[in-house]
């Protein structure tokens, strides 16, 4: 099979000194470039490049296999998500390529299944590190983990919305914070300002040599905080510490670019006891 892209290249390791931002960048750009194929095959040969392109997309997500870092994991999960594309396209250009079509579906759904099962995984382990540190702080994360790893036994798809809607949920008001690895920041805004949580950032970190992405949601108790201000080599947990006990302290912590009308809005509704429900008459 003539190679289009070598995996080697996307599997290579970065050091950590390199900036999670152009590593997502770097990631991005070979996520592109995939894209580009399909449109352009060779003269005559549609239904065997787009068969090719698929063969190669899964030798990618297997040469990521045991990368652990949060950006190649979101790579993977996209290459899933072109792949399957791609092979329904297939199917629908050239029944006679079935029996292909359908094996190397198998193989997506297994590497799709690998992919969620991974992100799971680190995701755990995150979530048990952010637990601990909120504790150290004072903070109640009783039942913290228990929608999560609920999710995790039943099996069920990786659905980053939903399990940062029940991780703050479980947390006292006052002290909303939850870290993901995976939820893309430009989606975070809109549903975070429907529930009147005021601010959401993500920000590099290196945790055990790895880069991850700290995202720290904040309630009305709290300023935003800057990314560019935060060293990615920044322990987890003071990090934590300093989100959640010194963000009106120190001036380094405001955001510029969060939205004043937001921060109004968000002020207008000050954390309050919630006045108690009218019994309902049967």
């Amino acid at each position: 099979m003539e190679t289009i892209l070598d995996p080697a290249d996307v599997k290579q390791e970065m050091s950590p000194a390199v900036g999670a931002y152009a590593r997502r960048a770097e990631l991005n750009k070979r996520f592109q470039a995939l894209q580009e194929i399909l449109p352009k095959p060779p003269p005559g040969r549609e239904v065997k490049h787009k068969v090719q392109i698929l063969d190669y997309l899964c030798d990618i997500i297997e040469s990521l296999e045991h990368q652990n870092a949060c950006l190649e994991l979101e790579f993977a999960r996209n290459c899933v998500k072109l792949g399957i594309r791609w092979v329904d396209r297939v199917v629908m250009d050239a029944p006679d390529e079935k029996e292909t079509v359908c094996r190397l579906m198998r193989e997506l759904h297994q590497l799709k299944r690998y992919v969620y099962a991974e992100c799971l995984e680190v995701m755990t382990k995150s979530i048990l590190v952010t637990r601990d540190a909120m504790q150290r702080e004072g903070v109640e994360t009783q039942g913290m983990l228990a929608a999560f790893q609920c999710n995790r036994e039943l099996g069920t798809p990786f659905e980053p919305e939903g399990f940062i809607r029940d991780a703050i949920n479980s947390l006292k008001p006052t002290r909303k914070v939850v870290l993901n690895n995976l939820f893309p920041l430009d989606e975070k805004h809109a549903w975070t300002n429907k529930h009147n949580i005021q601010a959401a950032m993500a920000f590099p970190i290196i945790v055990e040599g790895k880069c991850k992405y700290l995202a720290v949601f904040y309630d009305n108790s709290c300023e935003s905080i800057s990314d560019a201000e935060i060293s990615k080599t920044a322990p987890l947990t003071r990090l934590l510490g300093d989100s959640l006990s010194n963000c009106r302290a120190s001036s380094k912590w405001n955001d510029a670019s969060q939205s004043d009308a937001n921060y109004s809005h968000s002020k207008r509704h000050e954390a309050e006891p919630s006045p108690p429900k009218k019994p309902r008459h049967t």
